[in-house]
């Protein structure tokens, strides 16, 4: 990725280390990825299962134990995914 000169960079849009467990989930063996990619495999993942109404998500197995709670909403999602971010 590259930056133009003067061009502040996106925290967001730089890739970054993931857990073993989103690694995992996201079938990418390690690999450094982009914040907004987990965020979307994640709303992508809910969506094809249909664990959502309008706001809320109710999520399966495999989404609980990646998040570590029942209670998700899409407002709060970010909460429980940013565990997953290796600093």
């Amino acid at each position: 990725m590259t930056f133009e000169k003067g061009s502040k960079r996106n925290p967001f849009a730089m890739p970054c280390a993931i857990s073993k467990e989103m690694s995992l989930f996201m079938k990418k063996n390690g690999e450094q990825v982009v914040r907004m990619e987990v965020t979307q495999y994640v709303i992508d993942y809910i969506k094809s299962r249909k664990l959502s109404d309008s706001s809320k998500i109710y999520p399966d197995e495999t989404l609980t134990l990646l998040l570590g709670t029942k209670d998700i909403t899409f407002f709060n999602l970010d909460k429980y995914i940013n565990k997953h971010y290796i600093k």
